[in-house]
C-alpha cells in the first residue's frame, strides 16, 4: 500500500491520520454480504475507541475515510446543537461521548482533511 499526504503509517501498522491530539485509523475487518467491512479506531487523549460498523460495496480505503469524516463531522455538529440548544441531537450519539467531544473541538480540521481526501485521487494507492 503506498500512502501520500496526510495518510500515514500508525502505531497499529495501518493506514492513518492525525487530527489535533488524535489518531484515526481503518482496517478491513471482513465481508458482510456483498460489502466489505471496516473497523474504525479512534485515539485519542480520552482513550482509545474502535468499533467495525462501516461498510462499502467496494474496496476503496480512501473513500471509507471520507464517510468515517463525515460521520465525525455529523457528530461533532450534533454536539455543538446540543450545547447551544440544550436539546438532543441524534447525530451526538454516532460515536461514544469522548469522541463526540472531541469531533466537536476539531470539526475544522476534520472538514478540510474530508475535503481533501474526498477531491484527490489516488492519496491511497494499492
Amino acid at each position: 500500500m503506498e500512502l501520500r499526504t496526510p495518510f500515514g503509517i500508525g502505531p497499529r501498522l495501518l493506514p492513518e491520520l492525525v487530527v489535533g491530539d488524535g489518531r484515526i485509523a481503518l482496517e478491513h475487518v471482513g465481508c458482510k454480504g456483498n460489502r466489505l467491512v471496516y473497523r474504525w479506531y479512534i485515539d485519542i487523549p480520552a482513550g482509545e475507541y474502535s468499533e467495525a460498523d462501516l461498510s462499502s460495496p467496494r474496496d476503496d480505503t480512501q473513500a471509507m475515510f471520507g464517510t468515517l469524516l463525515a460521520f465525525l463531522g455529523a457528530c461533532g455538529e450534533g454536539c455543538a446543537y446540543q450545547l447551544r440548544t440544550g436539546r438532543q441531537s441524534e447525530n451526538a450519539d454516532l460515536f461514544p461521548a469522548p469522541v463526540a467531544e472531541w469531533a466537536y473541538q476539531h470539526s475544522d480540521e476534520l472538514g478540510s482533511l474530508r475535503e481533501e481526501i474526498e477531491s484527490t485521487p489516488g492519496l491511497i494507492a494499492g
